[in-house]
């Protein structure tokens, strides 16, 4: 895949995750109807590609008809949701920004 989302800033992923995420079956036409996503083997797709890593099953169950499950959880970890780190009250402008962060001396 040239592009994928990244779960963790990704609503249409996270949406398709949630409910793969018990580890079950689920169709395609499932999925559909929980998420409201019509594009679900384009999410499963990026769910698999190396930026979010999953391992996810496919099975065809009859004649156009797919059902998939996820088989590993490598990432995210469970509070994927979070920030990676929080920004306080962000400074106005440049000025106050500098001001309120000292230098720390050493870094280079």
């Amino acid at each position: 895949m040239r592009h994928a989302a990244n779960l963790a800033t990704s609503e249409r992923l996270q949406k398709v995750y949630a409910v793969l995420q018990d580890g079950q079956w689920h169709t395609t036409f499932e999925i559909m109807q929980k998420t409201d996503l019509v594009s679900v083997g384009s999410s499963i797709s990026e769910l698999r590609a190396p930026i979010n890593g999953f391992k996810i099953k496919c099975e065809c169950i009859s004649k156009g008809r797919f059902q998939y499950r996820l088989i590993q959880e490598s990432w995210p970890p469970q509070d994927f949701l979070t920030p990676f780190f929080r920004l306080e009250a962000e400074p106005k402008n440049i000025q106050s920004r500098l001001q309120s962060q000292p230098v720390q001396e050493g870094l280079f």
